[in-house]
């Protein structure tokens, strides 16, 4: 028994009886394409042998990389601090060696490197055959956009990879990229540590100038004074003064500390934040282990989800190990806020004390001859520049023995290699495209 919609549909337009519409059928689309599959076959065909002879003229692409290893430590010749230091110690700081190797003065300090012999090997590859008597391209132009520089995933290694019509130039620009930022970084520090050798041998000469004043001024005082001598009892109120001095600023550090994180709980409280992002909370008592465990089973459960129901006695026992955690990690945190209110009334009590005692002291300084506080003073200046004087000659050693110390913790850790295959020729691409038009006019047209 025929179709009736196919029957309908073989019925000019202007005849099809009214009230009458044509369905289409996945049936009717197989016909339509086993009728006329030659024809999209010759054109798919015809299409492709053009795209491909028609192609443009690729030449092969080499490409070669090189490695550079960032060390966080270095070794130390002598026990000096540099100027500069160049240790890698966070990501950040190796994101910015990746982007001072991407920045254009960088890239101009590699490319005024290359003698002309390199820049015309460079430039030989790709001079048009058709045209040699056409002026080579740029080099800036050729090497630039070929130098991708990547990180190397939880590694302090850097990767430079280069790609060029030519491997040996491949292998030559890789290798001067790396050797470059070696010596643009050594560069950098010397320039760095010179400018502080001249700022320290200022100072060094306005600091001896005031030693020197400052010394005279003591003997001056001491002779018009008549100080042979001091009292044993103004040197013990002295010292005792000076040891409460420091009690005194040390017990209101402690207490403003102690002040500002309890005021920074009550802000986490009341904002209803998480009170394990304060360092001091974290790593009070057990909390840290705590919350460890919290993790630990948090992390178990979900490995649990995987394989278990939540009826499963291994959940519930998860389940309860968490809240037990939790409770313990609750109680952990309110004793670490205890400790930190009860560090603040110690604190508090103590400065109070310290404060009456220095009163006292301050009392029986009073009593003593004057002159002698004025010396004091005097003779402690005197001291303090003589002790800076002496840091400011010591730093000015270290600094002009560093700069003659080319050091640096940046080194090779793998040198490019001159690739013997190239990694592109672009035969692939066209086969794809030619591939591409040939299957789509197969299919397309007899249904078109």
């Amino acid at each position: 028994m025929s179709n009736p919609d196919s029957a309908i549909s073989n019925y000019p337009v202007a005849t099809r009886p009214q009230g009458f519409s044509v369905r289409r059928t996945p049936r009717d689309y197989f016909d339509m394409f086993v009728e006329r599959w030659w024809m999209g076959a010759i054109a798919g065909v015809i299409a492709a042998a053009l795209i491909i002879a028609l192609r443009p003229h690729f030449v092969p692409i080499y490409r070669t990389e090189v490695s550079l290893l960032f060390e966080s430590r270095k070794d130390r010749v002598l026990n000096i601090q540099e100027v500069v230091d160049t240790n890698v110690q966070t990501a950040t700081e190796l994101n910015t060696h990746m982007e001072q190797l991407r920045s254009k003065t960088f890239f101009d300090y590699v490319l005024a490197s290359f003698t002309p012999a390199e820049i015309e090997m460079i430039q030989k590859a790709y001079a048009d055959p058709q045209h040699p008597g056409a002026p080579p391209l740029a080099l800036a132009s050729i090497i630039r956009p070929a130098v991708v520089v990547f990180a190397r995933r939880d590694t302090p290694i850097i990767g430079i990879q280069v790609a060029n019509r030519s491997p040996e130039a491949a292998a030559l620009i890789a290798n001067r990229y790396a050797r470059k930022y070696i010596d643009y970084n050594l560069d950098n520090a010397n320039t760095r540590t010179n400018s502080a050798i001249v700022f320290l041998r200022n100072q060094a000469e306005e600091t001896r100038t005031q030693v020197e004043a400052a010394e005279r001024a003591l003997q001056t005082y001491r002779a018009r004074n008549n100080l042979a001598a001091i009292g044993e009892n103004q040197n013990v109120v002295l010292q005792k003064m000076s040891s409460l001095g420091t009690a005194v600023v040390k017990a209101t550090l402690d207490q403003i500390d102690a002040k500002s994180l309890i005021d920074k709980i009550e802000e986490y409280q009341r904002d209803h934040r998480n009170l394990l992002e304060i360092p001091q909370i974290l790593s009070s008592g057990q909390v840290n282990v705590i919350n460890t465990q919290v993790i630990q089973l948090q992390s178990q459960r979900t490995l649990l989800k995987d394989r278990y129901l939540p009826a499963h006695p291994k959940m519930k026992q998860n389940e309860l190990e968490i809240q037990e955690a939790r409770r313990l990690l609750g109680e952990a945190i309110d004793k670490a806020i205890a400790d930190l209110q009860s560090r603040y009334e110690v604190s508090a009590q103590y400065l109070q004390r310290l404060q009456s005692e220095t009163i006292k002291s301050e009392g029986q300084a009073r009593e003593l001859d004057k002159i002698s506080v004025d010396y004091k003073f005097l003779e402690q200046d005197a001291t303090a520049k003589r002790a800076t004087y002496a840091s400011i000659m010591n730093r000015l050693t270290e600094a002009t023995i560093s700069s003659q110390l080319a050091t640096t913790n940046i080194a090779i850790f793998d040198p490019a290699w001159v690739p013997d295959a190239p990694s592109d020729t672009g035969a692939l691409d066209a086969a794809l495209k030619a591939g591409g038009a040939g299957l789509g006019l197969l299919f397309l047209l007899p249904l078109a």
